[in-house]
Protein backbone atom coordinates (compact mmCIF):
# COMPACT_ATOMS: atom_id res chain seq x y z
CA UNK A 1 0.00 0.00 0.00
CA UNK A 2 1.74 3.74 -1.13
CA UNK A 3 1.24 5.94 1.93
CA UNK A 4 2.05 8.78 0.14
CA UNK A 5 -0.68 7.98 -2.81
CA UNK A 6 -2.75 7.40 0.16
CA UNK A 7 -2.21 10.53 1.66
CA UNK A 8 -3.09 12.78 -1.16
CA UNK A 9 -5.57 10.77 -2.04
CA UNK A 10 -7.60 11.25 1.13
CA UNK A 11 -6.51 14.96 1.04
CA UNK A 12 -8.36 14.53 -2.41
CA UNK A 13 -11.27 13.51 -1.08
CA UNK A 14 -11.45 15.65 2.07
CA UNK A 15 -11.62 18.35 -0.79
CA UNK A 16 -14.55 16.69 -2.21
CA UNK A 17 -16.20 15.98 1.27
CA UNK A 18 -16.12 19.53 1.71
CA UNK A 19 -17.60 20.41 -1.42
CA UNK A 20 -20.40 18.09 -0.94
CA UNK A 21 -21.35 16.01 2.42
CA UNK A 22 -19.80 19.33 4.40
CA UNK A 23 -21.53 21.76 1.71
CA UNK A 24 -24.86 20.26 2.32
CA UNK A 25 -24.64 19.70 6.09
CA UNK A 26 -24.37 23.59 6.02
CA UNK A 27 -26.79 24.53 3.95
CA UNK A 28 -28.92 22.63 6.45
CA UNK A 29 -28.25 25.13 9.37
CA UNK A 30 -29.77 28.10 6.72
CA UNK A 31 -32.73 26.34 5.68
CA UNK A 32 -35.41 24.49 7.04
CA UNK A 33 -35.83 20.46 6.95
CA UNK A 34 -37.93 20.31 4.57
CA UNK A 35 -36.47 22.83 2.25
CA UNK A 36 -33.05 20.65 2.78
CA UNK A 37 -34.95 18.00 1.62
CA UNK A 38 -35.51 19.59 -1.91
CA UNK A 39 -32.26 20.33 -2.00
CA UNK A 40 -30.72 17.01 -1.27
CA UNK A 41 -33.14 15.21 -3.18
CA UNK A 42 -32.49 17.44 -6.66
CA UNK A 43 -29.14 17.19 -6.16
CA UNK A 44 -29.68 12.91 -5.94
CA UNK A 45 -31.57 13.08 -9.16
CA UNK A 46 -28.78 15.24 -10.71
CA UNK A 47 -26.54 12.75 -9.94
CA UNK A 48 -28.37 9.83 -10.77
CA UNK A 49 -29.18 11.94 -13.98
CA UNK A 50 -24.80 12.01 -14.40
CA UNK A 51 -24.96 8.44 -14.66
CA UNK A 52 -25.41 8.93 -18.23
CA UNK A 53 -22.09 10.96 -18.75
CA UNK A 54 -20.41 9.19 -15.77
CA UNK A 55 -20.82 6.04 -18.14
CA UNK A 56 -18.00 3.68 -17.16
CA UNK A 57 -15.07 6.36 -16.33
CA UNK A 58 -14.99 5.93 -12.97
CA UNK A 59 -14.17 2.37 -12.59
CA UNK A 60 -12.41 1.97 -15.96
CA UNK A 61 -10.39 4.89 -17.14
CA UNK A 62 -8.25 4.76 -13.88
CA UNK A 63 -8.01 1.18 -14.65
CA UNK A 64 -7.14 1.76 -18.56
CA UNK A 65 -4.27 4.65 -17.57
CA UNK A 66 -2.65 2.49 -14.90
CA UNK A 67 -2.36 -0.30 -17.50
CA UNK A 68 -1.14 2.28 -20.11
CA UNK A 69 0.22 5.36 -18.19
CA UNK A 70 2.08 6.41 -21.46
CA UNK A 71 -1.24 7.13 -23.13
CA UNK A 72 -2.44 8.76 -20.65
CA UNK A 73 -3.41 12.08 -22.59
CA UNK A 74 -4.63 9.81 -25.69
CA UNK A 75 -7.01 7.89 -23.45
CA UNK A 76 -7.97 10.69 -21.42
CA UNK A 77 -9.05 12.75 -24.48
CA UNK A 78 -11.08 9.46 -26.05
CA UNK A 79 -13.07 9.71 -23.02
CA UNK A 80 -14.16 12.71 -23.27
CA UNK A 81 -14.72 12.48 -26.97
CA UNK A 82 -17.57 9.89 -25.38
CA UNK A 83 -18.90 11.89 -22.87
CA UNK A 84 -19.45 14.73 -25.35
CA UNK A 85 -21.15 12.34 -27.69
CA UNK A 86 -23.37 11.10 -24.82
CA UNK A 87 -24.48 14.36 -24.19
CA UNK A 88 -27.32 14.90 -26.48
CA UNK A 89 -29.01 11.67 -24.62
CA UNK A 90 -28.64 12.87 -21.33
CA UNK A 91 -30.19 16.99 -22.52
CA UNK A 92 -33.00 15.28 -23.86
CA UNK A 93 -33.75 12.92 -20.73
CA UNK A 94 -33.33 15.84 -18.11
CA UNK A 95 -35.85 18.10 -20.28
CA UNK A 96 -37.99 15.06 -20.28
CA UNK A 97 -38.12 14.58 -16.58
CA UNK A 98 -37.92 18.71 -15.90
CA UNK A 99 -40.98 19.56 -18.32
CA UNK A 100 -43.19 16.18 -17.17
CA UNK A 101 -42.54 14.52 -14.14
CA UNK A 102 -41.24 17.24 -12.27
CA UNK A 103 -43.88 19.21 -9.99
CA UNK A 104 -42.66 21.82 -8.12
CA UNK A 105 -39.43 23.86 -8.19
CA UNK A 106 -38.77 23.41 -11.92
CA UNK A 107 -36.03 25.88 -12.33
CA UNK A 108 -34.54 25.47 -9.17
CA UNK A 109 -34.06 21.40 -9.52
CA UNK A 110 -32.80 22.24 -13.31
CA UNK A 111 -29.97 24.12 -11.81
CA UNK A 112 -29.08 21.37 -9.65
CA UNK A 113 -29.32 18.58 -12.34
CA UNK A 114 -26.86 20.36 -14.71
CA UNK A 115 -24.70 21.65 -11.95
CA UNK A 116 -23.77 17.80 -11.43
CA UNK A 117 -23.39 17.60 -14.92
CA UNK A 118 -20.36 19.88 -14.52
CA UNK A 119 -19.48 17.96 -11.61
CA UNK A 120 -19.19 15.14 -14.26
CA UNK A 121 -16.57 16.14 -16.94
CA UNK A 122 -14.78 17.92 -13.69
CA UNK A 123 -14.01 14.15 -12.27
CA UNK A 124 -13.26 12.91 -15.84
CA UNK A 125 -9.94 14.63 -15.58
CA UNK A 126 -9.61 13.67 -11.58
CA UNK A 127 -10.26 10.30 -12.88
CA UNK A 128 -7.16 10.10 -15.00
CA UNK A 129 -4.86 11.92 -13.09
CA UNK A 130 -5.39 9.46 -10.39
CA UNK A 131 -4.95 6.49 -13.17
CA UNK A 132 -1.22 7.45 -13.74
CA UNK A 133 -0.39 7.94 -9.82
CA UNK A 134 -0.85 11.56 -9.52
CA UNK A 135 -2.38 11.86 -6.77
CA UNK A 136 -0.52 15.12 -5.42
CA UNK A 137 -2.20 17.09 -8.57
CA UNK A 138 -5.44 15.73 -7.75
CA UNK A 139 -5.45 16.29 -4.15
CA UNK A 140 -4.13 20.21 -5.04
CA UNK A 141 -6.88 20.86 -7.94
CA UNK A 142 -9.76 19.00 -5.72
CA UNK A 143 -9.12 20.69 -2.37
CA UNK A 144 -8.65 24.35 -4.16
CA UNK A 145 -12.00 24.41 -6.37
CA UNK A 146 -13.93 22.57 -3.99
CA UNK A 147 -12.97 25.09 -1.05
CA UNK A 148 -13.72 27.66 -3.59
CA UNK A 149 -17.50 26.02 -4.27
CA UNK A 150 -17.63 25.69 -0.25
CA UNK A 151 -17.48 29.39 0.41
CA UNK A 152 -19.22 30.75 -2.70
CA UNK A 153 -22.44 28.51 -1.41
CA UNK A 154 -21.68 29.55 2.53
CA UNK A 155 -21.28 33.80 1.92
CA UNK A 156 -24.62 33.13 -0.10
CA UNK A 157 -26.51 30.42 2.37
CA UNK A 158 -25.42 33.07 5.51
CA UNK A 159 -26.66 36.10 3.75
CA UNK A 160 -30.09 34.89 1.89
CA UNK A 161 -31.38 31.33 3.24
CA UNK A 162 -32.77 31.05 0.20
CA UNK A 163 -33.25 27.39 -2.04
CA UNK A 164 -33.08 28.97 -4.95
CA UNK A 165 -30.10 31.34 -4.61
CA UNK A 166 -28.08 28.49 -2.43
CA UNK A 167 -28.84 26.24 -5.56
CA UNK A 168 -28.05 28.93 -7.86
CA UNK A 169 -24.47 29.53 -5.98
CA UNK A 170 -23.92 25.93 -6.36
CA UNK A 171 -24.20 25.64 -10.53
CA UNK A 172 -21.83 28.67 -10.93
CA UNK A 173 -19.62 26.88 -8.18
CA UNK A 174 -19.05 23.85 -10.05
CA UNK A 175 -19.31 25.36 -13.27
CA UNK A 176 -15.88 27.77 -12.21
CA UNK A 177 -14.62 24.28 -10.83
CA UNK A 178 -14.83 22.45 -14.78
CA UNK A 179 -12.83 25.44 -15.87
CA UNK A 180 -10.22 25.82 -13.36
CA UNK A 181 -9.24 21.93 -13.92
CA UNK A 182 -9.61 22.67 -18.10
CA UNK A 183 -7.70 25.38 -17.91
CA UNK A 184 -4.57 22.77 -16.14
CA UNK A 185 -5.30 19.88 -18.44
CA UNK A 186 -4.96 22.00 -21.40
CA UNK A 187 -1.80 22.44 -20.77
CA UNK A 188 -0.56 18.99 -21.11
CA UNK A 189 -2.75 18.48 -23.90
CA UNK A 190 -0.74 20.64 -26.03
CA UNK A 191 -0.10 19.44 -29.88
CA UNK A 192 -2.73 16.63 -29.32
CA UNK A 193 -5.40 16.46 -32.33
CA UNK A 194 -8.55 16.15 -30.57
CA UNK A 195 -10.57 15.29 -33.90
CA UNK A 196 -7.87 12.67 -34.38
CA UNK A 197 -8.11 10.93 -31.22
CA UNK A 198 -10.52 7.82 -31.11
CA UNK A 199 -13.57 7.37 -29.14
CA UNK A 200 -13.23 5.84 -26.08
CA UNK A 201 -14.46 2.04 -26.78
CA UNK A 202 -18.50 1.95 -25.87
CA UNK A 203 -19.00 -1.76 -26.26
CA UNK A 204 -16.02 -3.01 -23.92
CA UNK A 205 -17.35 -0.25 -21.16
CA UNK A 206 -20.64 -1.35 -21.08
CA UNK A 207 -20.11 -3.60 -17.96
CA UNK A 208 -18.52 -0.97 -16.19
CA UNK A 209 -21.46 1.38 -16.85
CA UNK A 210 -24.24 -0.80 -15.95
CA UNK A 211 -22.07 -1.51 -12.32
CA UNK A 212 -22.01 2.11 -12.32
CA UNK A 213 -25.49 2.65 -12.52
CA UNK A 214 -26.11 -0.39 -10.53
CA UNK A 215 -24.15 0.73 -7.88
CA UNK A 216 -25.47 3.96 -7.83
CA UNK A 217 -28.63 3.00 -7.72
CA UNK A 218 -28.05 0.93 -4.58
CA UNK A 219 -27.14 4.14 -2.69
CA UNK A 220 -29.77 6.19 -3.70
CA UNK A 221 -33.11 3.70 -4.58
CA UNK A 222 -34.11 3.69 -1.04
CA UNK A 223 -34.02 7.41 -1.52
CA UNK A 224 -36.93 7.41 -4.16
CA UNK A 225 -39.14 5.24 -2.08
CA UNK A 226 -39.06 7.18 0.92
CA UNK A 227 -39.49 10.38 -0.94
CA UNK A 228 -42.94 8.58 -2.03
CA UNK A 229 -44.23 7.10 0.69
CA UNK A 230 -43.77 10.11 3.64
CA UNK A 231 -43.98 14.10 3.53
CA UNK A 232 -41.57 16.66 3.18
CA UNK A 233 -40.36 16.88 6.58
CA UNK A 234 -39.29 12.99 6.65
CA UNK A 235 -37.96 13.57 3.62
CA UNK A 236 -35.33 16.34 4.65
CA UNK A 237 -34.59 13.57 8.10
CA UNK A 238 -33.94 10.80 5.44
CA UNK A 239 -32.02 12.87 3.25
CA UNK A 240 -29.86 13.84 6.40
CA UNK A 241 -29.11 10.17 7.28
CA UNK A 242 -27.94 10.05 3.81
CA UNK A 243 -25.63 12.65 4.36
CA UNK A 244 -24.54 11.77 7.14
CA UNK A 245 -23.90 7.91 5.81
CA UNK A 246 -22.07 9.49 2.85
CA UNK A 247 -19.93 11.29 5.20
CA UNK A 248 -19.04 8.56 7.22
CA UNK A 249 -18.47 6.73 3.75
CA UNK A 250 -16.10 8.95 2.30
CA UNK A 251 -12.69 7.34 3.66
CA UNK A 252 -13.97 4.72 1.54
CA UNK A 253 -13.44 6.71 -1.01
CA UNK A 254 -10.24 7.40 -0.26
CA UNK A 255 -9.00 4.03 0.44
CA UNK A 256 -10.61 3.08 -3.08
CA UNK A 257 -9.03 5.41 -4.66
CA UNK A 258 -5.66 4.17 -4.28
CA UNK A 259 -6.65 0.30 -4.06
CA UNK A 260 -7.98 0.25 -7.23
CA UNK A 261 -4.67 1.27 -9.52
CA UNK A 262 -2.55 -0.96 -6.82
CA UNK A 263 -4.89 -3.85 -7.27
CA UNK A 264 -4.64 -3.69 -10.97
CA UNK A 265 -1.35 -3.61 -10.88
CA UNK A 266 -1.12 -6.71 -8.47
CA UNK A 267 -3.35 -8.60 -10.71
CA UNK A 268 -1.44 -7.81 -13.50
CA UNK A 269 1.74 -9.51 -12.50
CA UNK A 270 -0.54 -13.23 -11.98
CA UNK A 271 1.23 -14.03 -9.04
CA UNK A 272 -1.31 -15.17 -5.98
CA UNK A 273 1.14 -15.01 -3.32
CA UNK A 274 1.76 -11.14 -4.45
CA UNK A 275 -2.00 -10.37 -5.10
CA UNK A 276 -3.15 -11.97 -1.80
CA UNK A 277 -0.77 -10.03 0.22
CA UNK A 278 -1.95 -6.62 -1.36
CA UNK A 279 -5.46 -7.82 -1.09
CA UNK A 280 -5.25 -8.49 2.39
CA UNK A 281 -3.31 -5.12 3.47
CA UNK A 282 -6.41 -3.55 1.92
CA UNK A 283 -9.14 -5.76 3.75
CA UNK A 284 -7.83 -5.37 7.13
CA UNK A 285 -8.01 -1.56 6.66
CA UNK A 286 -10.93 -1.85 5.50
CA UNK A 287 -12.55 -3.84 8.01
CA UNK A 288 -10.59 -1.41 10.88
CA UNK A 289 -11.35 1.60 9.99
CA UNK A 290 -15.50 0.25 9.27
CA UNK A 291 -15.47 -0.80 13.19
CA UNK A 292 -14.15 2.34 14.15
CA UNK A 293 -16.62 4.64 12.47
CA UNK A 294 -19.29 2.18 13.39
CA UNK A 295 -18.16 2.30 17.51
CA UNK A 296 -17.95 6.27 16.77
CA UNK A 297 -21.77 6.48 15.56
CA UNK A 298 -23.19 3.87 18.36
CA UNK A 299 -21.43 5.68 21.21
CA UNK A 300 -21.88 9.39 20.32
CA UNK A 301 -24.84 10.09 18.07
CA UNK A 302 -26.20 13.01 20.00
CA UNK A 303 -23.42 14.99 19.48
CA UNK A 304 -22.37 14.14 15.82
CA UNK A 305 -25.91 14.68 14.76
CA UNK A 306 -26.23 18.14 16.39
CA UNK A 307 -22.66 19.40 15.97
CA UNK A 308 -23.45 18.68 12.30
CA UNK A 309 -26.70 19.54 11.46
CA UNK A 310 -28.37 21.38 14.33
CA UNK A 311 -30.85 20.82 16.76
CA UNK A 312 -33.75 20.82 13.96
CA UNK A 313 -32.19 17.22 12.99
CA UNK A 314 -32.48 15.93 16.59
CA UNK A 315 -35.16 13.10 15.25
CA UNK A 316 -32.38 11.61 13.17
CA UNK A 317 -30.28 10.28 16.62
CA UNK A 318 -32.84 7.60 16.78
CA UNK A 319 -31.55 6.17 13.67
CA UNK A 320 -27.63 6.26 14.03
CA UNK A 321 -27.35 2.60 15.32
CA UNK A 322 -28.76 1.52 11.78
CA UNK A 323 -26.42 4.39 10.10
CA UNK A 324 -23.31 2.81 11.77
CA UNK A 325 -24.48 -1.00 10.61
CA UNK A 326 -24.96 0.19 6.96
CA UNK A 327 -21.55 2.29 7.19
CA UNK A 328 -19.56 -0.83 8.37
CA UNK A 329 -20.79 -3.11 5.54
CA UNK A 330 -19.80 -0.51 3.09
CA UNK A 331 -16.28 -0.87 4.13
CA UNK A 332 -16.34 -4.06 4.60
CA UNK A 333 -17.81 -5.14 0.68
CA UNK A 334 -15.46 -2.20 -0.70
CA UNK A 335 -12.40 -3.85 -1.62
CA UNK A 336 -14.02 -7.46 -2.39
CA UNK A 337 -16.05 -5.40 -5.49
CA UNK A 338 -13.01 -3.64 -6.32
CA UNK A 339 -11.43 -7.35 -6.97
CA UNK A 340 -14.11 -8.08 -9.22
CA UNK A 341 -13.92 -4.71 -10.79
CA UNK A 342 -9.86 -4.80 -11.91
CA UNK A 343 -10.09 -8.66 -12.55
CA UNK A 344 -12.48 -8.15 -15.30
CA UNK A 345 -15.62 -10.22 -13.58
CA UNK A 346 -18.08 -6.90 -14.04
CA UNK A 347 -20.51 -9.25 -14.98
CA UNK A 348 -20.33 -11.08 -11.70
CA UNK A 349 -20.30 -7.05 -9.51
CA UNK A 350 -23.04 -6.03 -11.79
CA UNK A 351 -25.35 -9.24 -10.50
CA UNK A 352 -24.35 -8.58 -7.20
CA UNK A 353 -26.07 -5.06 -7.66
CA UNK A 354 -28.52 -6.06 -9.25
CA UNK A 355 -29.70 -8.44 -6.35
CA UNK A 356 -29.11 -6.40 -3.69
CA UNK A 357 -30.90 -3.58 -5.24
CA UNK A 358 -33.84 -5.84 -5.84
CA UNK A 359 -33.55 -6.66 -2.00
CA UNK A 360 -33.53 -2.96 -0.95
CA UNK A 361 -36.70 -2.39 -3.17
CA UNK A 362 -38.85 -5.37 -2.25
CA UNK A 363 -38.12 -4.53 1.26
CA UNK A 364 -38.70 -0.96 1.44
CA UNK A 365 -41.80 -1.55 -0.76
CA UNK A 366 -42.94 -3.43 2.29
CA UNK A 367 -41.68 -1.72 5.29
CA UNK A 368 -41.31 1.91 4.62
CA UNK A 369 -45.84 1.88 4.69
CA UNK A 370 -45.73 0.78 7.78
CA UNK A 371 -42.45 1.62 9.44
CA UNK A 372 -41.77 4.99 7.58
CA UNK A 373 -37.66 5.65 8.23
CA UNK A 374 -37.25 2.92 10.11
CA UNK A 375 -38.22 0.62 7.71
CA UNK A 376 -35.97 2.12 4.94
CA UNK A 377 -32.83 1.91 7.05
CA UNK A 378 -33.32 -1.76 7.91
CA UNK A 379 -33.97 -2.30 4.40
CA UNK A 380 -31.06 -0.75 3.18
CA UNK A 381 -28.98 -2.60 5.88
CA UNK A 382 -30.24 -5.52 4.57
CA UNK A 383 -29.38 -4.91 1.18
CA UNK A 384 -26.25 -4.17 1.94
CA UNK A 385 -25.63 -7.50 3.89
CA UNK A 386 -26.63 -9.40 0.51
CA UNK A 387 -24.31 -7.74 -1.22
CA UNK A 388 -20.82 -8.30 1.07
CA UNK A 389 -22.03 -12.11 0.66
CA UNK A 390 -22.12 -12.28 -2.56
CA UNK A 391 -18.98 -9.87 -2.92
CA UNK A 392 -16.85 -12.35 -1.18
CA UNK A 393 -18.25 -15.30 -2.86
CA UNK A 394 -17.35 -13.84 -6.29
CA UNK A 395 -14.23 -12.17 -5.36
CA UNK A 396 -13.20 -15.66 -3.18
CA UNK A 397 -13.74 -17.44 -7.04
CA UNK A 398 -11.42 -14.56 -8.90
CA UNK A 399 -8.75 -14.99 -5.78
CA UNK A 400 -8.76 -19.35 -6.83
CA UNK A 401 -8.08 -18.82 -10.07
CA UNK A 402 -4.85 -16.37 -10.12
CA UNK A 403 -1.85 -18.40 -11.24
CA UNK A 404 1.21 -19.14 -9.01
CA UNK A 405 4.34 -18.24 -10.91
CA UNK A 406 7.83 -18.55 -9.03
Amino acid sequence: MNINNLFFAGISFIGKGIGSIILLIMCARFISVSDFGMLSLGLVYGTLFALILDFSFPLKLPKDIAQNESDFLKITLSALKLKIFLLPVYLVIVLIYVFIFASTNRITVTILIVSCAFYSFFMLFIFSYRGIGAFRRDACITLTSELTVFMLVFIVAYYYEDLFLISTAIFLGRLLQLIIIIWFFQKSAKGLNFKEIECYNFNESLPYAAQLVVSTLLVYLDSLVVGYYVDKFEIGLYQAGLRLTIAFCFLMGVMNAVALPGLAKAYSINIKSEFKYTYHQYIIFAFVLGSALLILLILFPQQIVVSLFGENFISLIEYAPYIAVIVFLRYVATIQGTVLTISGNQAKRVVSLVLSMLVILFTSIILVPEYGLYGAYVSVGIGTLFLCIFYLFFSSQVISEIETIK
